[in-house]
């Protein structure tokens, strides 16, 4: 994660002296060639596009909405995806811990193709010859103890009916390098 803050929009503030031959910005040239951007119109600034991106993250990214300097941005399908909320709870975030079967109906721990449990897939083989999860039997042993993942945070028991409520509270610039938000790794 950077430690410094870099640039977001170079607003052409930045004067080489002396001036060199190649490889140097000339602002009046690049104002003749793209007179009409929104950089020089000042639609586009680093605050503006910093105010643009905390709104992105700060709900429903597929609805148009007005930037701080008048710009619309537009909104609507895209990614394959009619409607989308970053604030992950608006979009039905389930208790996986509650969870007792998949979408289509079937039992954990059951066989059948259903996971053992919430955070567990199957186990067992359908079978020699066979490729039909259906053919699965149930798991007959001691399920894996959950802990000891690689890397930081809660791991693999983590319930996003309890992250989710903390992703969404983020802002541009409350990142927290190797974390998601403050506290989600087990030495806080």
């Amino acid at each position: 994660m950077a430690t410094q803050n870099q640039v977001v929009i170079d607003e052409g503030i930045k004067a080489v002296e002396p001036a060199k031959t190649y490889g140097t910005r000339n602002q009046s040239n690049l104002s003749s060639c793209f007179p009409e951007s929104p950089m020089y119109e000042e639609l586009v600034t680093t605050t503006e596009r910093k105010s643009t991106y905390q709104t992105i993250l700060d709900g429903e990214v597929t609805k148009t909405f007005t930037s701080e300097t008048g710009v619309d941005v537009g909104g609507g399908p895209g990614l394959g995806l009619d409607s989308f909320n970053t604030d992950y709870t608006e979009n039905g975030v389930p208790s996986v811990a509650d969870l007792t079967e998949d979408r289509n109906g079937a039992k954990f721990g059951e066989g059948a193709g259903a996971p053992e449990s919430p955070y567990v897939p199957p186990l067992t083989s359908p079978g020699v010859g066979s490729v039909d999860a259906a053919s699965q039997p149930p798991y007959e042993g001691d399920l894996p103890a959950a802990g000891g993942e690689w890397g930081s945070g809660f791991g693999a028991d983590a319930n996003p009916a309890t992250t989710s409520l903390e992703m969404e509270g983020q802002s541009l610039g409350s990142y927290i390098s190797g974390r998601s938000y403050k506290n989600s790794d087990i030495t806080g």
